[in-house]
């Protein structure tokens, strides 16, 4: 049995309790497909681990956000899909090439190829990572048919998740700043002194 079925049942049984409150059912409904689809990746051997590991993470991401919504209900923001025909948003000046170079950068982005500012968004990360260094992943996981991402930093001292909620967050201004105060986090953690066993 893989070790991530435990969670994986653990997490049904929160959005059993979270759909009980009634409210936030489209977030509920959302997060309950989700759920499904991970089962299901995490059930077939076939797969290697990081599908495994997407797919539990958009798991979470997709509890958090029907839990975030029952907390404070309201209109629920429009998707990227909403907002097509909207001018795309410049982008934002790249980096030299030296500073692009000072990380390890490795991005992983769903965002579709149709999306307005794919490029833009995907630049402004990378360029958030100028004068960083390390060895860093970016994913960027875009859920069909809903209006939330989810994004993941991970460097040697963090694992950072978390949702982009309709095309204010999904800006490249947005999604960088989250980006840049994950890494300040993780630099700041790694600048820690690391002690072994209870002192």
């Amino acid at each position: 049995m893989s070790p991530m079925i435990p969670e994986i049942e653990a997490l049904s049984r929160d959005l059993d309790t979270l759909a009980r409150g009634g409210s936030a059912m489209i977030e509920v409904e959302q997060a309950r497909e989700v759920l499904r689809a991970a089962s299901d990746v995490i059930a077939r051997v076939a797969f290697g681990a990081s599908d495994a590991e997407r797919a539990l993470t958009l798991a979470r991401l997709a509890l958090e956000r029907a839990r975030a919504a029952q907390q404070s209900p309201g209109t629920p923001k429009p998707s990227w899909q909403q907002v097509l025909l909207a001018p795309a948003a410049a982008s934002p000046p790249r980096p030299p090439q030296a500073e692009r170079r000072a990380s390890s950068l490795q991005l992983d982005s769903e965002i579709p190829d149709g999306h307005p500012a794919k490029s833009a968004i995907e630049a402004s990360i990378t360029g958030a990572f100028a004068g960083v260094k390390g060895r860093w992943r970016v994913a960027i996981l875009v859920q069909p048919h809903a209006p939330w991402w989810g994004v993941r930093v991970e460097g040697s001292s963090i694992c950072w998740t978390g949702t982009l909620e309709g095309p204010d967050e999904q800006s490249p201004e947005y999604l960088a700043g989250r980006v840049r105060e994950a890494v300040q986090l993780g630099l700041m953690q790694a600048a820690l002194p690391h002690r072994r066993g209870r002192g």
